[in-house]
């Protein structure tokens, strides 16, 4: 995304999706601020472990 658009990302849930670094609160003030206007779902967890890609 960040490459594609050039604009700034914020990632949400890290790597294993764990990371509580966005929670509903803050992700409320930036949508009411204006500095929000998109969010992009996402699926399940990421990593090998989760289903992820693995070497063969």
């Amino acid at each position: 995304m960040i490459l594609a658009t050039g604009e700034p990302v914020i990632a949400m849930g890290g790597f294993t999706g764990s990371d509580p670094a966005m929670t509903a609160d803050k992700l409320a003030a930036y949508v009411a601020s204006g500095r929000l206007r998109y969010v992009i779902p996402g699926g399940g967890f990421g990593g090998p472990a989760a289903g992820g890609a693995t070497p063969r």
